[in-house]
Parts: structure tokens; sequence; C-alpha cells
């Protein structure tokens, strides 16, 4: 076990693991920064590979390659659902609020921590991996994010999802932050009242 201020780490071994913790200390700060601060200790545990991912209450699962990368994704992605929005759960199919959610923080939490040039190629990797799915299935294209999880598209919502909250920063500015807050805030969350959140901030209209 490695433990810091706000972190537990059971992990199989410790190299390179007190740089993670300087990485996973980093990812925190600046999600409380912007999504303000969770005060419970957050506990990580190292799974063996080609066990995936998972994210709980408080903790997360997390391989040892993906803890121990050069820009730990992964690690940021899951940390990232501590600040899931409570959702309906008719919206939660989607997982728009989610995966979308957790995968554009990670994308900020990379330009914070890594730079621009690794943010721009993770946004990148996402429209790669969005352009593949159309491949295949183009049809994609045309669907609204709330109609993802009843059609069994939810997977979108890690690629065009996230590109879809990246499209509305660009478009907000420093706003977008104030989205993200009264996300995190709101009593229940579904898309109608994401679409009530962005045109009260924004004054744009959206189709959701």
């Amino acid at each position: 076990m490695v433990e810091g201020e706000e972190f537990r780490l059971f992990v199989l071994s410790t190299k390179g693991i007190e740089r993670t913790l300087d990485l996973l200390r980093r990812a925190y700060e600046f999600y409380s920064s912007i999504l303000g601060k969770k005060t419970a200790k957050y506990t990580v545990i190292e799974t063996p590979e080609n066990y995936g991912g998972q994210a709980g209450k408080g903790y997360a699962l997390v391989s040892g390659s993906s803890l121990r990368r050069e820009i730990p994704a992964n690690l940021y992605h899951e940390l990232a659902h501590l600040w899931n929005p409570r959702v309906t759960p008719e919206a939660h199919l989607s997982r728009f609020f989610d995966e979308a959610f957790a995968n554009y923080l990670t994308a900020l939490a990379i330009r914070e921590i890594h730079g621009e040039e690794a943010f721009n190629s993770f946004i990148e990797n996402l429209r790669r991996d969005y352009e593949a799915v159309l491949g295949r299935f183009p049809e994609a294209e045309k669907l609204k994010p709330s109609e993802w999880g009843k059609l069994g598209f939810w997977k979108l919502s890690y690629t065009r999802g996230a590109l879809i909250l990246h499209d509305l920063h660009q478009k907000l500015g420093e706003d977008f932050y104030e989205i993200l807050r009264r996300m995190v805030n709101s009593t229940t969350l579904d898309f109608e009242r994401f679409k009530a959140i962005v045109e009260d901030v924004s004054g744009l209209v959206i189709d959701v």
C-alpha cells in the first residue's frame, strides 16, 4: 500500500508509483479547482493486465501499465468519475453524463498537466476512433446523444460525446466551466435539464 494525504494505492509493485501518485494528486487538484473538492479518501487498486478499468464510489481499478504510462489517461478518466453528475435512469442509458463527461475531463487534465500538444493528440485520437465507428455504422452520425442508449450506441459517449463537450468548450470559453459546475451540482440531471443549463449560461439553442 502507498498512501498520500487524499489517496490510498494498492499496487502489485511500487516501481514508478511515486510519479503516479504525484500525477494523481495533480489531476485531483485540477478537477477540484473547476468542480469543487471531494473530501473522501480516494483508493486506487492495481489490477493485472487486460482486466479493464472501473470506477466506483471513491475507488478505481486500473491496470499496472495504465498507472505507469507517461500520460496515465485511464487513471485520469477513472478519477474524473468521482464528479459524475446525478442523472435519471433513462438519461444514464446513453452514458453521456458519465463517460463523455469523464473523457473530456481527462482531456482537460492532460492539457493542464502535460501540455497543449498532448491535449490535441488526445482529441485527435477521439476523432479517429469516432470516424472508425462511422465507417462501420454511418447511421450513428444522425443520432442525438439522448437516443444513443435506447439504440445501443452508448459507446459513442466516449468519443462523439467527449467531442461534443470539446466543441461546446471552444464556443463558450470560460463559461463552459459554469456549465460543468451546474451539471455536477444538479439534484437530478437529464438531457432536458442539460439543454436548459447550456442555454441559460450561453444563450445558445442546442438540440440534444
